[in-house]
């Protein structure tokens, strides 16, 4: 009994080197494509994030000069909006010939990357990663 359990040990196979190694380079293949896709993905999202908050403080800007008949302040438009804007993030605040929509630049920093979302005479809103 005891001669069968010994033998069954010595007959074990296991994997080998080589195979260890073409198992560790392919995952290292695989993790070499993947990765920058995965940045990609960040940077998307730290741009839509942007974009969302730039149409926050136009919707809340065209809100207040609809209302109260006048171009609004950062202040106002930052406590309707929800975002936190200041004036030296949130700019050029102009109504184009007396009606909507508020035209504006803002400075805005997601995760510590910096874009810059402009919101033209027509409505538009364009943002760049600076």
């Amino acid at each position: 009994m005891m001669q069968k359990l010994i033998k069954k040990l010595n007959n074990r196979k296991g994997f080998t080197l080589i195979e260890l190694i073409v198992v560790i380079a392919i995952i290292g293949i695989l993790a070499a494509i993947l990765i920058p896709q995965f940045t990609g993905f960040t940077d998307k999202a730290r741009s839509t994030q942007a974009m969302t908050d730039a149409k926050q403080i136009a919707t809340a800007a065209d809100a207040l000069f609809t209302e109260n008949a006048t171009v609004p302040g950062v202040t106002a438009i930052a406590s309707m909006s929800g975002v936190s804007v200041t004036t030296s993030n949130l700019t050029g605040i102009n109504a184009t010939s007396g009606r909507t929509p508020i035209t504006f630049t803002y400075a805005a920093s997601v995760d510590g990357v910096n874009f810059t979302a402009v919101r033209s005479s027509d409505g538009g809103i364009t943002v760049t990663k600076n």
